[in-house]
């Protein structure tokens, strides 16, 4: 019934009792302890404890059949496999576990290798797969970006099939359109070639400058074709094409050294009046073996840079008739040859011939109140 139950028990004996409490009276004085290997206890000089007399590598194991537990060789089950110290292990079967080389990790270093035993940095992907990439990131199976790296360890990187780019020591190819959206410069340390040769473009959506060089240094821009290819400058609408510069100035270099250069620009006076000059002259200096020069006012100045008549010619004057012979001939001293090109008098005209007279005065009316000098035809008499 209920309440505290003694019960007396030989080594060895198992126990089966139900009660409220159950009380082992033995006596351990001995060195040996009383043990009840049925039952999986054991009473020794501290008392009850669980049972301590299993061999080297015993476990306690429930028999199901008995219903206690019992000393029984450990086992892992039935999971088999192999590998070798760096491998990490995975499944090779549903009762099996291996390693490979190809899954390598370097706990010195806490380095992972895939396809490597001897990764040199945190993660190492090593395979000549270049077709299917050593790397890949995938949204599903139809688009992914793909990472592959050839035997010269250039890197191409693709995106759903198809390369976007290509980075190798050698050089950067990209195989789609670029766009550039940050506020920074982009800045290139030598050349931008245009590989497609049937048509280029540089296009801006607003304003844009070609600065050649920084603002302490003199470097030129040029501008160069081959053959007899244009520079052309296609303005549309009312565009001009302006430039810019304290003396302004077109040069016309030719290749030939031993040919003759000009030059054609604007000379500036400095002191800001508005009386600045234009001036073709020989040469690559603006200013020098100046030639012709047109001012503010409107005067045109032939051999003198400072014209003050409309038309103003210092030296030796040819008007040309259609056959390009003497025609009208003014020389620096003022004579006038008409049909000679070495007058000797103020007026110089050729001599007549059969074909025509030296002067011909149409007829006309003889004037009111002629004076001492006047020549004319009065239809009658010279």
């Amino acid at each position: 019934g209920p309440g505290s139950t003694t019960i007396n028990i030989g080594a060895g004996n198992g126990i089966s009792l139900s009660a409220d409490a159950i009380t082992i009276d033995t006596d351990t004085t001995s060195t040996t302890s009383v043990k009840s290997n049925n039952s999986g206890l054991e009473v020794t000089a501290d008392g009850l404890r669980l049972l301590g007399g299993c061999a080297d590598g015993e476990a306690l194991a429930w028999d199901a059949t008995a219903e206690v537990w019992k000393c029984a060789t450990a086992s892992g089950g039935t999971i088999t496999g192999s590998g070798a110290s760096g491998q990490l292990t995975f499944w090779n079967g549903s009762t099996s576990i291996t390693g490979s080389n190809s899954l390598w990790w370097d706990s010195t270093n806490a380095r992972l290798g895939l396809g490597t035993t001897a990764p040199t940095s945190q993660l190492e992907i090593l395979g000549t797969g270049v077709a299917d990439g050593q790397f890949r990131i995938a949204y599903d199976s139809s688009n992914y970006t793909k990472f592959a790296v050839d035997s010269t360890g250039a890197l191409t990187v693709s995106n759903n099939g198809t390369d976007i780019a290509k980075l190798g020591a050698a050089n950067a190819t990209f195989y789609v359109p670029t766009t550039f959206s940050a506020s920074g410069d982009v800045s290139m340390a030598y050349d931008l070639v245009f590989t497609n040769q049937i048509s280029s473009q540089i296009e801006s959506y607003g304003p844009i400058s070609i600065i050649a060089g920084e603002n302490y240094e003199s470097n030129d821009l040029t501008l160069k074709t081959y053959n007899a290819g244009d520079v052309v400058a296609d303005l549309t609408g009312t565009g001009r094409l302006k430039l810019y510069g304290t003396d302004t100035t077109l040069l016309f270099d030719t290749r030939t050294t031993t040919d003759t250069d000009y030059w054609m620009g604007i000379i500036d006076d400095a002191a800001g009046d508005d009386d600045d000059i234009l001036s073709i002259g020989k040469g690559l200096t603006n200013g020098t073996s100046t030639f012709l020069t047109l001012n503010s006012g409107g005067n045109l100045g032939i051999g003198t840079t400072a014209p003050i008549t409309t038309l103003d010619v210092s030296g030796t004057t040819w008007l040309r008739g259609l056959s390009a012979n003497s025609g009208l001939f003014i020389n620096a001293s003022g004579n006038v040859g008409i049909g000679t090109t070495a007058p000797a008098a103020w007026l110089d005209i050729a001599a007549a011939t059969t074909a025509k007279p030296s002067i011909r005065v149409a007829s006309g009316t003889a004037p009111t109140s002629p004076i001492t000098g006047d020549m004319y035809n009065d239809g009658d008499q010279l």
